[in-house]
């Protein structure tokens, strides 16, 4: 059976949070009007300090009288046993002053409840519905990962340059690789981008030759020459635990100007692995 939602809001400063709730709740078509009760209208005319033809002027316009009336048809009972129980959410106690008043009325007929698609429109397309989610970086790492699933790739520290290369053309995907070492515990990452400066050094060392004049850069260019292992390619490692936020997954990302982060256990064990597409899939379901 459907029904019709009425309630008359005293306290306007609570609209929006009203509005908010009652739309997480799937309150359909809610209509909001502007209304004057007869209590507050009654005591505005009675008032000594404003001129009669000025109060009937701005009665319609004073907010000191005014309220909301915001009504909704909703068609079924457990829509609108949440619909109720959001508004008891924000207004608190109905009975207390100023707060309002909230009833329902059965209705035998209600037409229009659900709309057909325009003629004329194109049709959406097929697959199922996508959700953006509202506050996505309050989830949990050990959530996302099991939704995305996402293996690291790893590499020992003495792993020389054509083994990392190897891996990483395997897993295309992965843009950060993790670095182990002997007891498989995380000492380093190496971007995708710093591996690929590092192969196109060793294929074309002129190129770093270029704009190097001060001694200072020859002996840096040589030391990138004399490199041949993974530890000698990596920066300090950046890890994220399975029960910290997404947000703090990402502020590590954006501060290690890296594409992805391992997730680790106590002994900084890897034990999976998030990218920067992971955060972005993360907001679809």
């Amino acid at each position: 059976m459907p029904y019709l939602l009425v309630l008359i809001l005293d306290d306007t400063t609570k609209l929006r949070e009203l509005l908010e709730a009652w739309e997480q709740a799937g309150v359909p078509g809610i209509t909001i009007l502007h209304s004057v009760g007869f209590q507050r209208a009654k005591g505005f005319l009675g008032r000594d300090d404003i001129p009669f033809t000025a109060t009937l002027r701005d009665l319609l316009h004073a907010e000191e009288v005014h309220n909301r009336t915001l009504f909704s048809v909703i068609g079924d009972e457990e829509t609108l046993e949440r619909a109720i129980q959001a508004a008891g959410r924000v207004i608190g106690d109905f009975s207390a002053p100023n707060t309002g008043i909230l009833f329902t009325i059965p209705l035998s007929t209600a037409l229009g409840l659900r709309k057909k698609p325009a003629p004329g429109k194109p049709k959406a397309p097929e697959g199922p519905p996508v959700h953006i989610r509202k506050k996505p970086f309050r989830q949990l790492v050990s959530e996302v990962q099991e939704r995305l699933s996402l293996k690291p790739t790893i590499v020992l520290e003495t792993d020389p340059l054509e083994v990392i290369v190897r891996k990483v053309v395997k897993e295309p995907e992965i843009r950060t690789l993790c670095v182990v070492n002997e007891e498989n515990v995380l000492v380093g990452l190496i971007p995708f981008h710093n591996l690929f400066e590092e192969v196109l050094f060793h294929v074309l060392p002129e190129e770093g030759l270029t704009g190097a004049v001060e001694l200072k850069d020859v002996e840096a260019l040589a030391g990138r020459l004399r490199a041949r292992v993974a530890r000698d390619y990596m920066s300090p490692p950046v890890w994220v635990k399975p029960y910290e936020t997404m947000l703090e997954a990402f502020r590590r990302m954006k501060e290690a100007k890296v594409d992805g982060l391992p997730i680790v256990d106590e002994e900084l064990h890897v034990i999976g692995y998030l990218s920067l597409m992971g955060l972005l899939q993360m907001w679809i379901e």
